[in-house]
């Protein structure tokens, strides 16, 4: 009885997986194979015996040393595994409301200041977890890649493969879902530390990813004339830091971190 009780526990684990999960645990075990401390060096980052320490889009994240897991500090649906234990309080307003103090209003300024929500880590969701392992180890064999300072969008970055995918990915529903939020979005940027930079778009600001790997988000609002859009543009040498397959992982998990937060600022009002 007890035999098939932790068969039965084993099958339903495996039907909660999908091929992302999967990918994420590949990755989690060819991370292992890594020098630790050739990574650290490498990418500046802090650690002790039981950690790697760093930032995604500005919270606290890191890697487990003895088991690979990235794990990261958010209030964002979005950024944690569907797989990962239920915190204590998950809830987005209640999660701020208590790292800012009981009698601290929430604003978008208290989570640039704060961004470790006073919840503690969870698994890293698959697309964090798949950008992270990439990020550290891609271009370990060759020289440590460095930015350009020049920008350049997903689609010149892949050629005629990137083309295709700009056209194809980024569907009419998901740029609805950003219509009539310039407001929200530019505090969904500006909660994550973004930079506003100059432009046409009426949301434009320079995302830090991770400290050394900045991503810029234009936004551009809907009108009688035209269609709502946005794009996303990386440094020219960002397939020097990961593969071309992995920035969609990247942009995806940032557009999503952006759909969850002005979905949870129309919650608030």
């Amino acid at each position: 009885m007890e035999k098939n009780k932790k068969i039965q526990n084993t099958i339903e684990q495996y039907k909660k997986q999908n091929n992302y999960d999967l990918m994420t645990e590949s990755g989690r075990h060819l991370f292992l194979d890594f020098d630790q401390e050739q990574i650290i060096r490498r990418n500046q980052l802090e650690a002790d015996d039981s950690s790697i320490s760093f930032r995604y889009l500005s919270f606290p994240a890191r890697i487990l040393r003895d088991t690979g897991e990235v794990q990261i500090e958010s209030p964002w649906p979005s950024m944690i595994s569907s797989t990962a234990p239920e915190a204590a309080d998950h809830a987005i307003d209640k999660s701020y409301k208590s790292s800012l103090g009981n009698d601290t209003k929430y604003t978008p300024l208290n989570a640039a200041q704060e961004n470790g929500t006073g919840i503690g880590f969870r698994k890293a969701s698959p697309g964090i977890s798949m950008t992270v392992y990439e990020m550290f180890t891609y271009s370990m064999e060759h020289d440590t890649p460095v930015l350009s300072g020049e920008w350049a969008s997903v689609s010149k970055l892949g050629g005629i493969i990137g083309a295709y995918h700009a056209s194809s990915l980024v569907s009419d529903r998901e740029k609805a879902l950003f219509a009539g939020k310039t407001s929200e979005l530019k505090d969904a940027c500006l909660a994550v530390h973004g930079s506003p930079s100059p432009g046409s778009a009426d949301v434009s600001a320079v995302l830090p990813v991770f400290d050394n790997f900045p991503v810029w988000f234009q936004f551009w609002d809907g009108d009688d004339e035209f269609p709502v859009n946005y794009q996303f543009l990386l440094d020219q040498n960002a397939l020097h830091f990961i593969r071309y397959e992995t920035v969609w992982y990247l942009i995806g998990t940032v557009r999503d971190y952006l759909e969850d937060y002005i979905h949870g600022s129309t919650r608030r009002t």
